[in-house]
């Protein structure tokens, strides 16, 4: 019977002695990651109300920030054509002004529950 080769294992490189565990650093980069999203997100719905005022915030309310696009959810196909329409872009310069930079570059309106 012919002998199979068997593929040589090569230790993990290691930095000052030490061994790197790459899942442990990926996790740590991506929670942090997760962590600034989380934040821009909760700091959009503190000041929804304020950068839209009160007659657009009872019809029209964020659901989440992926990226720099920012879902909001619109209580009526009225209000979802005046909102997409003529307001978007002043949402978007009134949120990012809040924030202090562009962290929406685009606003997707959807049909639902506010």
């Amino acid at each position: 019977m012919p002998r199979v080769k068997e593929k040589s294992y090569k230790k993990p490189e290691s930095v000052r002695g030490r061994t790197i565990a790459v899942g442990g650093i990926i996790q740590k980069v991506l929670h942090g990651m997760e962590s600034k999203v989380d934040a821009c997100n909760d700091i959009i719905f503190e000041i929804w109300d304020e950068a839209v005022g009160p007659e657009v915030s009872d019809h029209a309310q964020p659901s989440s920030l992926r990226g720099k696009v920012l879902q909001v959810y619109v209580d009526s196909s009225a209000w979802f054509f005046k909102l997409a329409r003529f307001h978007e872009k002043k949402i978007k310069a009134d949120i990012n002004q809040r924030l202090g930079r562009k962290a929406v570059e685009r606003i997707v309106f959807r049909l639902g529950t506010v």
